[in-house]
């Protein structure tokens, strides 16, 4: 699980505030009949979490994804992501929606980056990827898995379905599998570049140690 992601679990999890995880001491306070509140702090940076009816309602959000590094390369999909997380904890079935507009977003922008023509068909997008080694088998299994929950929202954002309702944790494993490309992606582009620089140095070709260890 992505570490800056907030668990949004009432009863442990990361603290929504700073992201650490603990498990909570909680004072329970009854406002209503059937009805009860849960106030707890976190130990590390003592801010308060507070729920009512097993709902967070302090802080406001309990999303703390970072966008990747990488999106600096991607800025339409960027926005789309920071738009899903802040939406997301308000409304899941908005950050559903905007969180797979995001991975389709990204999808596209990432093959006008190898000049590649995009298709209308997000599916046949994501097989292009595959087909330039962009990603393998398993990530592209995981962001078909990712489009098809996303669909939940998108396909049917007029439909009320309660038997298939998007909720939070759609929306948080569509940004997870978003982040999880990313970082493939700037892992192998790290790769690379430390390829490069070995090839330099073998052929005894001047090479920047700048960042070298």
């Amino acid at each position: 699980m992505n570490n800056n992601l907030a668990n949004p679990n009432f009863r442990d999890g990361k603290c929504p505030n700073c992201g650490v995880y603990n498990t909570w001491g909680w004072n329970n306070f009854v406002r209503e009949f059937n009805s009860f509140g849960c106030l707890s702090y976190c130990q590390v940076c003592q801010e308060y979490i507070i729920y009512y009816n097993e709902e967070l309602i302090y802080p406001k959000t309990n999303l703390l994804i970072k966008p990747n590094a990488l999106f600096d390369n991607y800025q339409k999909s960027k926005k789309l992501f920071l738009e899903a997380v802040e939406v997301a904890p308000i409304s899941p079935r908005a950050g559903l929606t905007l969180s797979r507009m995001c991975l389709e977003a990204l999808t596209n922008e990432i093959l006008e980056e190898n000049k590649e023509k995009v298709d209308k068909d997000f599916k046949n997008n994501i097989d292009k990827l595959h087909e330039l080694d962009i990603i393998n088998s398993k990530l592209k299994t995981l962001l078909t898995s990712a489009r098809i929950i996303g669909n939940k929202s998108t396909h049917n954002f007029n439909i009320i379905d309660t038997d298939n309702e998007p909720n939070l944790e759609d929306a948080i494993a569509v940004l997870e599998t978003i982040d999880y490309i990313l970082e493939n992606m700037r892992i192998a582009k790290d790769k690379e570049e430390k390829l490069s620089k070995l090839e330099k140095k073998i052929k005894g070709e001047p090479v920047n140690n700048s960042n070298d260890n």
